[in-house]
């Protein structure tokens, strides 16, 4: 949960994408496409109230040694999840 409530879930497939519930996950917003990375393995955490780093793994291009990783910031927001650049 976020400082303000909010559940934050990230999903790999069919693309790296952040889904957000203000109801303790009984409903979900459509999901907000962060990246169209083909692995993922993705860690998050509130990094600052209402602000979510994701670290992920991007493309595997021939050996799994050779995915490089990835990082993103979500800000939740009244209107939902928004990347934060």
């Amino acid at each position: 949960r976020t400082a303000s409530g909010a559940l934050v879930a990230t999903t790999r497939f069919p693309y790296f994408a952040a889904h957000l519930s203000r109801d303790g996950g009984r409903t979900w917003d459509p999901p907000v496409i962060v990246d169209y990375a083909t692995w993922a393995n993705q860690q998050a955490l509130e990094a600052e109230p209402d602000v979510v780093v994701v670290t992920y793994m991007g493309e595997i291009k021939f050996d799994p040694g050779d995915a490089d990783s990835r990082i993103a910031r979500l800000r939740v927001t009244d209107e939902g999840i928004s990347l934060d650049h």
